[in-house]
């Protein structure tokens, strides 16, 4: 049992440490090369903005949309009660924009081009490409990898605030319905409860999901081995963690929101 004990420790500090390995040579190719004359392959990022962002946006609309209904729904009894309906404005903004719409878009986007991603590194590593690039002096780090991170780090913001819209379209509607809350009323609280210090809070927020999702996508397709058998498990593998620590890093926004932000 103490063997176990002591072969799993190990094995989990050489995954952190070879985390953290990649994403230092991430931050390299991304900050530091670029003053050393060694330039991003915009063209490459720009192609998988288009890729990773714009196939994303009719699952993620749809999801948020479904999302603001739902609130809806759950919240209309309870202000119906007390007396106070044009509340469910205030309150489906804050809630979707502060905290609902960047995770559950960052939740979608972990399965979506999180897997895509994973699965693409994989098959290039089976297919031995990757040790091709190494072979013609080109750093698999700096011609894959920083694209994409760079790619879904700068799409999930955007895909964020396309997805408040859906969810508060869909809170909308739904308040029409049940409550009887007008569009232009609903929409002058809406413009009224959200402040510019959360739609920062939320870009900030988006960018390092985005940042998390494509590295450890990018991580566990480097691990890949074993042909199709192996990129299914790491790709799985990817999904789940990047769920995980997207869940994790939204803890820690949070709290941090509610500490020092909430306070002004």
């Amino acid at each position: 049992m103490i063997r176990t004990l002591g072969k799993t420790t190990i094995g989990f500090l050489k995954e952190v440490s070879n985390f953290f390995f990649l994403v230092r040579d991430i931050l390299y190719w991304t900050i530091i090369a670029p003053f050393k004359g060694k330039r991003i392959r915009v063209e490459s990022a720009a192609f998988q903005i288009i890729r990773v962002g714009i196939r994303a946006i009719p699952i993620i609309c749809l999801v948020l949309f479904l999302v603001g209904m739902i609130l809806v729904v759950a919240m209309s009894p309870l202000l119906v009660r007390f007396g106070v309906p044009s509340l469910i404005a205030n309150i489906i903004a804050v809630s979707i924009t502060r905290e609902i719409g960047a995770l559950l878009t960052a939740l979608v986007m972990s399965g979506f081009a999180g897997a895509s991603i994973a699965a693409e590194i994989g098959t290039m590593n089976v297919s031995e490409e990757l040790m091709a690039l190494e072979t013609s002096a080109l750093n698999p780090v700096a011609f894959l990898i920083v694209p994409r991170v760079l790619a879904t780090a700068i799409a999930l913001p955007c895909l964020v605030i396309i997805s408040d819209i859906a969810g508060i379209t869909g809170g909308m509607l739904t308040s029409k319905l049940l409550l009887g809350v007008s569009p232009s009323l609903y929409m002058q609280l809406t413009f009224e409860a959200i402040e510019i210090r959360i739609l920062m809070y939320t870009v900030v927020k988006s960018f390092t999901f985005g940042m998390i999702i494509a590295s450890l996508a990018c991580y566990y397709g480097f691990k890949v081995r074993g042909g199709a058998e192996g990129v299914g498990k790491e790709t799985t593998n990817s999904v789940v963690f990047s769920m995980i620590f997207i869940i994790l890093a939204n803890l820690v926004f949070s709290l941090f929101y509610n500490m020092y932000l909430e306070i002004y």
